[in-house]
């Protein structure tokens, strides 16, 4: 059994992040690499959703820094 810290994943493009799939519609899209923006916009809404309001304030400002 591995240890939870291992990740047995390879990047074949170390410089290229990687990407963080969910399921749509049944189907597993990638958030980076495949997802629509109004996709990714809905998931970002669903995240938070059930968190205080003020969350939202923290989410603006990683936006606004990046």
């Amino acid at each position: 059994m591995k240890p939870e810290a291992v990740a047995l994943k390879v990047p074949l493009n170390p410089d290229e992040p990687e990407g963080k799939r969910i399921k749509i519609n049944g189907e597993w899209v990638d958030l980076i690499y495949q997802a629509s923006d109004l996709e990714f916009a809905v998931w970002i809404a669903q995240q938070l959703r059930d968190l205080p309001r003020t969350e939202r304030s923290r989410l603006i400002q990683v936006l606004e820094a990046a």
